[in-house]
């Protein structure tokens, strides 16, 4: 097999539970094909790249192979390779809501609030739309003044 459709792909390299599901967020602009938004009847094949975004997360993915049969994990895992800078994309992101959550855990005490003040920033809830470095250097200034107080 060479060619497959791009929503039966999506489905047996496991990244949506069902074809209409993967057909839902093609329909919806959210999967990309060597850069083109595409429908889900587009034909893949090995070599082409895959760019499809679920929530906040997206994924850049050569493809490797082409199945029309949905096995398990370690299986669909040899369909595709992610790209590094998906890969480290998806690192920072989660390192981002992991800060994110713990800064959302110093809630309004006293140092926190007076770290938020002094970057303005009005509440814990505007922490997580700070851009990634200035994010990092601000949950390590508040663990740090946390720490200390202890």
């Amino acid at each position: 097999m060479e060619r497959l459709r791009i929503d039966k792909w999506l489905w047996a390299a496991r990244f949506y539970k069902t074809r209409s599901l993967a057909s839902d967020e093609i329909d919806r602009g959210r999967v990309q094909v060597n850069g083109v938004v595409v429908k889900a009847s587009r034909e893949l094949k090995a070599g082409d790249t895959v760019r499809l975004r679920n929530g906040e997360i997206q994924r850049t993915l050569l493809v490797q192979a082409i199945s029309d049969r949905r096995g398990g994990a370690p299986e669909a895992a040899l369909l595709y390779t992610e790209t590094a800078e998906s890969v480290q994309a998806r690192l920072a992101l989660a390192e981002q809501r992991r800060l994110a959550d713990r800064l959302r855990s110093f809630g309004d005490c006293g140092d926190a609030v007076d770290i938020w003040t002094a970057e303005g920033i009005a509440h814990a809830e505007a922490v997580p739309e700070l851009p990634a470095d200035q994010f990092i250097a601000l949950a390590n200034r508040i663990g740090r003044t946390s720490r200390d107080a202890r």
